[in-house]
Formats: C-alpha cells, sequence, structure tokens
C-alpha cells in the first residue's frame, strides 16, 4: 500500500538524515540508534511504521529491539517515547522520537541495571534476546482465554 504523501514527505526527509542508519522491512521502517553515553556502542531498533491517523491523531506504531536489555528496560522506553509522541500530535515526529531515543535513552535507563550489568561483559552475563511484540489495539479487540488442566478431570483428584 502507497504511503500518504504526508508520509512519504516525512520518509524522505529521514532518509536524507539518517541514510544507511534507516531500511526497509515489509511495511516496516527499521531506525538503528546509538545511544549517547552507551560506552560499548551498543544500539537498539526502533521499528516504525506509519498508521492512518498519523501524525494528527495518533503517532506511529512502534516497538524497540535490542538484545542488551531486558523486557522491562524496552517498556520502559516504549512508555516514555510514546509520551513524548503525545505531545508532539499534529506534526510529523519520528525524527524527534528517534532523537529523543538517542540523546535520553541511557538517562531514562537509570537505576534499571542489576549488577552484572556494570561488571565486564561475559558470556554469563549477556541479557538474553527477548522477543518484542507490538499490539495495536485501537482498531481491533482481542480475546485471550487460558486453560488450566483437562475439563474431564475438572474438579476429581
Amino acid at each position: 500500500m502507497p504511503l500518504a504523501e504526508v508520509h512519504q514527505d516525512e520518509l524522505e526527509g529521514l532518509l536524507g538524515i539518517y541514510g544507511d542508519e534507516l531500511r526497509e522491512k515489509q511495511s516496516q521502517f527499521v531506525a538503528e540508534v546509538q545511544l549517547a553515553n552507551d560506552t560499548k556502542n551498543r544500539t537498539v531498533s526502533f521499528i516504525f511504521e506509519f498508521v492512518d491517523g498519523y501524525p494528527e491523531e495518533r503517532g506511529p506504531q512502534f516497538n524497540l529491539h535490542a538484545s542488551w536489555l531486558n523486557g522491562s528496560q524496552i517498556g520502559q522506553l516504549e512508555t516514555e517515547i510514546r509520551s513524548q509522541a503525545q505531545d508532539m500530535l499534529g506534526s510529523p515526529m519520528i525524527y524527534n522520537l528517534v532523537e529523543w531515543l538517542r540523546n535520553e535513552g541511557m538517562e531514562a535507563l537509570e537505576g534499571t541495571w542489576d549488577a552484572s550489568s556494570s561488571s565486564t561483559t561475559t558470556a554469563s552475563s549477556i541479557p538474553a534476546p527477548q522477543p518484542t511484540i507490538s499490539v495495536d489495539l485501537s482498531r481491533h479487540a482481542i480475546d485471550v482465554f487460558f486453560f488450566f488442566g483437562d475439563p474431564r478431570t475438572s474438579g476429581n483428584p
């Protein structure tokens, strides 16, 4: 599906600024962001797509991925970025969100590191890759049911 003109204009500007740091992956775009003040020069993938209503009514749909961050840390950054996006409704904002992540991301994570993250990285202290899930519930409702046990033996020892 072709991008709306406002989305295409923003994308062209982003490509001019980020060049090879921004790539297309199916209908999504991925910006590889190196966080300021990260002495280990690690990156976070800011994966986004333009959605209906962006930027006038809502922010972009996005998620983050970094194998060196745990799920809680990813969630904290995503919450901060969503808050930033709410403050910028009405104007193209991807550049500002990516730059917030680059310049403020490490600071936002202060106090979330465990003892192993401040030591020299060894094979045992490298966090396992965390899956990232992004669900846009603004247009769909999802019912989830969990079932434990066998219904034929429910209540029977």
